[in-house]
Protein backbone atom coordinates (compact mmCIF):
# COMPACT_ATOMS: atom_id res chain seq x y z
CA UNK A 1 0.00 0.00 0.00
CA UNK A 2 1.24 3.57 -1.21
CA UNK A 3 1.73 6.15 2.01
CA UNK A 4 -1.07 7.82 2.37
CA UNK A 5 1.06 10.68 4.67
CA UNK A 6 3.08 12.06 1.75
CA UNK A 7 2.29 15.79 0.23
CA UNK A 8 2.71 15.66 -3.85
CA UNK A 9 2.85 19.35 -3.48
CA UNK A 10 5.62 19.75 -0.96
CA UNK A 11 9.02 20.64 -3.15
CA UNK A 12 11.98 19.96 -1.29
CA UNK A 13 15.13 22.25 -1.10
CA UNK A 14 17.55 21.08 -4.44
CA UNK A 15 20.54 18.95 -3.63
CA UNK A 16 23.09 19.63 -6.62
CA UNK A 17 25.96 17.50 -6.86
CA UNK A 18 29.44 18.56 -8.35
CA UNK A 19 29.95 16.32 -11.71
CA UNK A 20 33.78 16.39 -11.36
CA UNK A 21 35.12 12.81 -10.35
CA UNK A 22 37.70 14.81 -8.57
CA UNK A 23 35.63 17.11 -6.27
CA UNK A 24 31.85 15.65 -6.10
CA UNK A 25 31.08 18.96 -3.92
CA UNK A 26 27.37 18.71 -2.70
CA UNK A 27 25.07 21.36 -1.64
CA UNK A 28 21.78 22.76 -1.40
CA UNK A 29 20.80 25.92 -2.79
CA UNK A 30 17.83 27.99 -2.14
CA UNK A 31 16.21 30.04 -5.31
CA UNK A 32 17.40 33.95 -5.15
CA UNK A 33 14.60 34.72 -7.80
CA UNK A 34 10.59 34.62 -7.14
CA UNK A 35 10.51 31.38 -9.91
CA UNK A 36 11.63 28.90 -7.57
CA UNK A 37 13.91 28.03 -10.59
CA UNK A 38 17.61 27.32 -10.50
CA UNK A 39 19.83 27.41 -13.69
CA UNK A 40 23.17 25.82 -14.59
CA UNK A 41 24.75 25.77 -10.98
CA UNK A 42 28.19 25.87 -10.81
CA UNK A 43 30.95 24.30 -7.98
CA UNK A 44 33.30 26.18 -6.24
CA UNK A 45 36.10 23.71 -8.76
CA UNK A 46 34.39 25.60 -11.56
CA UNK A 47 32.19 22.49 -12.94
CA UNK A 48 29.15 21.98 -13.52
CA UNK A 49 26.24 20.85 -10.88
CA UNK A 50 23.05 18.56 -11.23
CA UNK A 51 20.27 17.91 -9.15
CA UNK A 52 20.39 15.03 -7.05
CA UNK A 53 18.19 12.15 -8.26
CA UNK A 54 15.13 11.74 -5.56
CA UNK A 55 13.05 9.09 -5.78
CA UNK A 56 9.22 9.79 -6.58
CA UNK A 57 7.14 9.82 -3.72
CA UNK A 58 3.26 8.74 -4.78
CA UNK A 59 0.04 8.39 -2.25
CA UNK A 60 -3.15 6.46 -2.33
CA UNK A 61 -6.12 9.04 -3.41
CA UNK A 62 -9.49 8.88 -1.63
CA UNK A 63 -12.49 8.54 -3.96
CA UNK A 64 -13.15 12.63 -3.09
CA UNK A 65 -9.50 13.49 -3.90
CA UNK A 66 -9.43 12.03 -6.95
CA UNK A 67 -12.71 13.23 -8.55
CA UNK A 68 -11.94 16.74 -7.23
CA UNK A 69 -8.66 16.43 -9.38
CA UNK A 70 -10.38 14.66 -12.10
CA UNK A 71 -12.73 17.78 -12.14
CA UNK A 72 -10.17 20.34 -12.28
CA UNK A 73 -8.43 18.70 -14.87
CA UNK A 74 -10.94 19.00 -17.00
CA UNK A 75 -11.98 22.49 -16.20
CA UNK A 76 -8.81 23.22 -17.58
CA UNK A 77 -8.77 21.30 -20.66
CA UNK A 78 -12.23 22.54 -21.45
CA UNK A 79 -11.10 26.12 -20.44
CA UNK A 80 -8.33 26.23 -23.52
Amino acid sequence: MLSSQTNLTESPVPRFVCQSAACRREVTLQPSNGTGQISNPRCTCGSEMKKVYTKPAFRELSKAEAELLLGEAIHKVAGQ
